[in-house]
């Protein structure tokens, strides 16, 4: 495998500067194993196994990275006989092609953008799915119609009945003999891109002040744009930030080892089990520390406690002890008598 160049351009890129350090080593990775063309195998297992050899990587980490690196428009998918491969963009501007052919097959016209990989990507799911009932015109707008309805679901309840009564009227009137009602979809739909990024702007500034650790904001919240999380995963990802707060783990050395939040959503520590005390490690809870200072608490005796205590000695000093009643004590202070008993 031929050496590769790195520019000292590449620390001013702003690609790259999207990306976290998890997935810029991915990208450098790709560029060492890939041909000299800059091409490389697609298959999940298959890329894991030459990127990462000696790691245990999650499988949906890898996945979630590489989504990443197209979104920066650094990587290229394409297809060629049923098999998927990878292009790293302009990589003939930046290295040097010294093999003659290619170890993976060329694409016949490589796409430009993911975003046009994306959009031939559902073009054609579309067509597959609804061949049979409609041409290709009426496939086109039920993709559209079935993308703004995935995006309607992960609103609050008041906006997605909205919209299903509107989707339910555009069904009974054909588009062409009622104009009022085309223009009057296009206003929940605006509607609900700004409520979403509303609500995602809320959520994140409501996860930043649950997370005990607070840095690198702006790495964070690409982090958790990228995974936009719908209200039933943001309700378990704050439970786990507070069972994790409780935690021996994160307690330790005024939370030394809590991670950093771009970090935690990166690699959905949400997920992970948390820890356990066992017998004998020496660590207590929280809990455990409260009931221990409780039970050993001194706890001043009342003046019945010490004469029932000073009467249960009497058998064993040989000595009778007279108290007279607490009323008739000068002062309040009961005075003693001593008599000395016969063995």
């Amino acid at each position: 495998m031929p050496n590769r160049i790195l520019k000292e351009s590449i620390c001013s890129s702003e690609n790259i500067d999207q990306l976290t350090p998890f997935e810029e080593t991915v990208f450098y990775r790709l560029m060492v194993n890939c041909d000299d063309f800059g091409r490389m195998d697609a298959r999940q297992k298959i890329l894991k196994a030459n990127l990462f050899p000696l790691k245990d990587i999650a499988q949906h980490e890898l996945e979630q990275a590489m989504r990443s690196l197209m979104l920066a428009d650094l990587v290229i998918p394409y297809e060629v006989d049923g098999k998927q491969y990878y292009q790293i963009k302009n990589w003939e501007k930046h290295q040097r092609i010294r093999a003659k052919r290619g170890k993976y097959p060329a694409a016949a016209d490589v796409p430009q953008t993911v975003k046009s990989v994306l959009d031939e990507r559902n073009d054609r799911s579309a067509h597959a799915c609804d061949l049979t009932a409609h041409d290709s015109e009426l496939t086109t707008r039920d993709s559209k119609l079935l993308t703004h309805d995935s995006e309607l679901t992960t609103c609050d309840s008041e906006l997605t009945t909205c919209d299903s009564e509107l989707l339910t009227h555009d069904s009974n009137c054909p588009p062409e003999s009622n104009p009022i009602q085309s223009k009057k979809n296009q206003n929940p739909k605006g509607i609900q891109s700004r409520a979403r990024t509303r609500m995602r702007e809320e959520a994140f500034t409501r996860f930043w002040r649950e997370y005990p650790r607070r840095e690198s904001k702006k790495t964070a919240k690409q982090a958790f744009d990228r995974l936009d999380p719908d209200p039933e995963l943001f309700q378990e990802m704050l439970d786990a930030i507070a069972s994790w707060k409780k935690t021996d783990q994160w307690q330790k050395n005024g939370g030394q080892f809590i991670p950093h939040p771009a970090t935690w959503l990166n690699q959905r520590r949400w997920e992970d089990e948390l820890p356990k005390t066992t017998a004998g490690s020496g660590m207590k809870t929280v809990a455990a520390q409260q009931y221990e200072q409780r039970r050993y608490e001194v706890r001043e005796e009342t003046p019945e406690e010490i004469l029932a205590r000073l009467q249960a000695d009497q058998g064993t000093t040989g000595t009778v002890l007279f108290v007279p009643p607490l009323e008739d004590a000068p002062d309040g202070m009961p005075e003693k008598k001593e008599e000395d008993t016969e063995a």
